[in-house]
């Protein structure tokens, strides 16, 4: 499998992400991040502040129709259906928003976008600031999911966004 890129700024995950779910998906393409990533942050449309959710579907949904990067957001998840998908070949970007409070500028909030796929070695691996993947032990938000009590876990799913990109390229779901 192709290396990974990491993040190279504190806005880049958002383009990054996409970037490594395309390395992951066609292992075999020469996908570079001197030939995509310029591309994908325009799609993007990423600031200094990073990549709105609308955005970010925006791209994937370009690589939909021009590379068949095929895409779907879970509207409803908990960590068994995550790892469902994980372990039936496809693989996830994370999408983390906390949301700004009140008196807060809508830019003034942290978030985070990340990409996930199961490893040869039956491990979840993330991949967003690293060069070389890291698996999930402990690592919030993915496997803290399976802790939280129902309350927490509807307050998370305000701010999560969970896509799948599948990775039958010949299948359907």
């Amino acid at each position: 499998m192709s290396k990974f890129v990491r993040q190279l700024n504190n806005s880049s995950c958002g383009p990054i992400a996409i970037l490594n779910a395309l390395k992951w998906l066609y292992p075999d393409d020469n996908i570079t991040y001197s030939d995509y990533y310029k591309e994908i942050n325009e799609l993007c449309k990423t600031t200094r502040h990073g990549t709105l959710a609308s955005n970010f579907e925006e791209a994937l949904e370009y690589y939909y129709i021009n590379h068949g990067l095929r895409w779907s957001k879970l509207e409803r998840f908990n960590y068994q259906t995550i790892k469902k998908h994980l372990k039936s070949g496809d693989s996830i970007i994370l999408g983390h928003v906390e949301l700004p409070q009140e008196g807060i500028s809508e830019f003034d909030y942290e978030g985070h976008y990340s990409f996930w796929y199961l490893g040869d070695d039956n491990e979840i691996y993330g991949v967003n600031t690293l060069r070389r993947p890291a698996p999930t032990v402990n690592y919030w938000p993915l496997e803290m999911l399976k802790h939280l009590n129902k309350r927490t876990k509807e307050i998370l799913m305000n701010e999560v966004e969970v896509y799948i990109i599948f990775g039958d390229r010949n299948g359907d779901y």
